[in-house]
């Protein structure tokens, strides 16, 4: 062992300028061979260093090399996958849609049989009962009863009521019961009554009707007047009464922009009876602008595609707010059998060239007043209905859903018993008994 005295360049031993840097070093007897070898060591690990730090990364490992593997072998799955998916999607477009997820997500928990038809549920069985789709359930309305059921069939609400002869419409948001030729009516916005109405004694209700905005307009009598059209806002607060003095008001309805309301009126011209579609402000009552129909009576208003729409005996009126006929489809040549406003942004009409037969024509109109597809049929129509992109037509023994440019969705086979459909947007319908009904789910 050797110690050495290490003494600083400079110092003299003058005062005040010594300084003296002491090092004990402990080591074994020079190899000039081994000290090369680890000066050569000792270079290379700080030339690793030096690019490890100019890199930021650390030198790759064999099992980061796997990893990384493994990501892209993972990555080229995950996109062939989602290219599979895509290319399924253009083949079964019919098949495979975003209802087709919705009932997937919607309905697991429901039990159906091997055709899609979940269990049925039961109400109180009456000949005048009536029926409308409303908040994904069913509601039922009948002489005494009004009743909320879910699409699985759980009750949801239950009140008495006193209807005579009901009729039901209900959109999005609001549902409303009333009694034709009656004086009640009630309105639900979900599981419970929002409005009850009870007119005078000796007035009567001729109709009733509801937007997806949430307002409300009921046609009655009025005492002084050949008629009157209350229009309640969403708050079922009452935004204006129109009041006619001069030509009897048989229905009314509120346009999208719930800013306008339309009301039809019936005039004579000698043997003729004519209909004239008024426009209205719902701020200040007052007419803005008419349409008139001739040589025809309208059977309903409603919305279509956001304008006006008139179904009449010979043809579907199409107009703006400001009275302007936008659009129209005839059928002068033929009889209406039924139709049905329920689709989004088409109407859908049964037409026949005779007033009885089975011999019909199905038919999907636009907003526009054009034909968007058509189906002839020899088979008997029991009920249609529309909803979303869909109309389900209910035959003497099935049900047969189709889209609206007439191509086939689903079908189901053995339907006795069912009195109606109704057609719901995500594709689903409700087969309608007297006293059951039960959700089929394609």
């Amino acid at each position: 062992m050797k110690t050495r005295l290490y003494q600083s360049p400079g110092s003299n031993g003058g005062n005040g300028g010594r300084e003296r840097a002491l090092s004990v070093l402990t080591a074994p007897e020079a190899d000039p061979a081994r000290e090369e070898k680890q000066t050569a060591v000792k270079k290379h690990e700080r030339e690793i260093d030096d690019g490890l730090e100019e890199n930021g990364s650390q030198p790759e490992r064999p099992e980061k090399k796997r990893r990384s593997f493994a990501r892209r072998v993972l990555s080229v799955a995950v996109t062939a996958a989602v290219v599979l998916g895509a290319l399924a999607l253009v083949v079964f477009h019919d098949r495979l849609n975003i209802d087709s997820l919705r009932r997937a997500i919607s309905y697991i928990s429901l039990r159906t049989d091997d055709s899609g038809r979940a269990e049925e549920f039961s109400y109180e069985g009456d000949a005048g009962n009536r029926f409308v789709t409303f908040k994904d359930g069913l509601l039922v309305a009948s002489g005494t009863r009004l009743q909320l059921f879910s699409a699985g069939g759980k009750e949801l609400y239950s009140g008495i009521v006193a209807l005579d002869n009901p009729r039901t419409v209900a959109s999005k948001t609001l549902a409303a019961a009333y009694d034709v030729g009656g004086g009640s009516l009630y309105a639900l916005d979900g599981d419970k009554v929002v409005l009850e109405l009870h007119l005078d004694s000796g007035l009567s209700i001729f109709s009733a009707s509801v937007n997806d905005g949430g307002y409300l307009a009921v046609t009655c009598q009025e005492n002084g007047y050949k008629g009157k059209v209350t229009v309640y806002n969403d708050k079922m607060g009452k935004a204006v009464d129109l009041l006619f003095s001069t030509r009897f008001v048989v229905d009314a309805c509120v346009l999208p922009d719930c800013k306008t309301a339309a009301a039809v009126t019936i005039g004579q011209e000698e043997d003729r009876f004519e209909s004239t579609v008024g426009f209205y402000s719902i701020a200040s009552g007052k007419q803005t602008a008419s349409l008139d129909i001739p040589d025809s009576l309208v059977l309903s208003l409603g919305n279509l595609d956001g304008s006006l729409c008139a179904v009449t005996e010979t043809s579907i009126v199409i107009a703006d707010e400001n009275g302007e006929k936008t659009g129209e489809y005839g059928y002068s040549d033929r009889y209406l059998r039924e139709f049905d406003l329920g689709g989004d942004g088409f109407a859908s009409v049964v037409l026949s060239r005779y007033k009885a037969g089975t011999q019909a024509k199905l038919v999907t109109v636009d907003g526009k007043g054009n034909e968007i597809a058509s189906l002839d049929t020899t088979e008997e129509i029991l009920d249609i209905s529309a909803a979303g992109r869909y109309v389900a037509v209910l035959y003497a023994s099935r049900l047969v859903i189709y889209t609206k440019d007439m191509k086939e969705y689903a079908r189901l086979e053995g339907t006795a018993g069912a009195r109606s459909v109704l057609m719901r947007d995500d594709g689903t319908a409700m087969l309608v008994g007297y006293e059951s009904a039960r959700l089929y789910i394609p």
